[in-house]
């Protein structure tokens, strides 16, 4: 840690006390109940890239399943831990039209967190290319001038039913995905209300940012997510995803 110098001018705050000997044992159990084993490592490099002012990989995240498989409470735990000053939340349709008054709102902003997201098709993929890392967005307040800025907030979203690309044969488009599948469904006699409560205390956030770090680390030694499939892979799962024409010839 560096003492304090009004040199350094900081326009945000994450929420969270250093404890470098806290552990998140709780947020860990969640995590390897609701996904499966080789996406916890994805998820530990995705808050740690959360925490760097920079999109340095031009990836998104999509967790994708039924209700009650734990998504929301996936991203309410990321904004927990980011602040909720520090996000913003705009939908993947509006990112995808260059809505430049909802892109104003990612400016400063460390992630862009969307649940619930819309199955309503893409007719464009242009601006959500340029919103993870792909140069320099032109946006706009209201009764305000434009203005340029590069985003570093990191986007990830949740959904039932992954909406579609008009353009199908855009790969550069499904590059930039890692979907995420939870289908672990806990039954209404098993859900606790009170879960995100237990698992979000003091001692557990510092854990978890101390686990993020070790993510992070991972993920400047090697300058990739721990995910290996290729673009017609991720394609293949994002299409079938939503279309059970697809799915039905794929299968049969």
């Amino acid at each position: 840690l560096t003492k304090f110098n009004p040199d350094y001018y900081f326009k945000s705050k994450i929420p969270i006390f250093y404890n470098k000997e806290a552990k998140c044992e709780k947020i860990m159990k969640f995590f390897e109940e609701i996904i499966y084993p080789e996406d916890i490592p994805i998820i530990q490099e995705w808050f740690g890239f959360c925490l760097f002012k920079k999109y340095f990989i031009k990836k998104s995240i999509i967790l994708f399943g039924e209700k009650n498989t734990g998504k929301t409470v996936i991203l309410n735990i990321l904004t927990k831990f980011l602040g909720e000053k520090n996000i913003a939340g705009i939908s993947l349709q509006r990112i995808a039209s260059k809505d430049k008054f909802a892109l104003a709102s990612l400016k400063d902003k460390y992630g862009n967190i969307y649940d619930d997201l819309s199955s309503d098709d893409l007719k464009d993929s242009g601006g959500f290319k340029i919103a993870t890392g792909g140069g320099y967005i032109t946006a706009e307040h209201k009764f305000g001038d434009s203005f340029q800025f590069m985003t570093f907030a990191k986007n990830i979203f949740s959904t039932n039913k992954i909406p579609n690309v008009k353009d199908i044969n855009d790969d550069a488009y499904y590059e930039r995905w890692i979907p995420i599948h939870c289908d672990n469904q806990i039954k209404k006699n098993e859900q606790d209300n009170f879960l995100f409560e237990k698992i979000t205390t003091k001692e557990e956030m510092s854990g978890l940012f101390n686990w993020s770090l070790e993510g992070l680390s991972n993920l400047l030694k090697k300058g990739s997510f721990s995910y290996d499939k290729t673009s017609e892979e991720i394609k293949m799962i994002m299409q079938r995803q939503n279309n059970p024409l697809i799915a039905f010839v794929n299968e049969v």
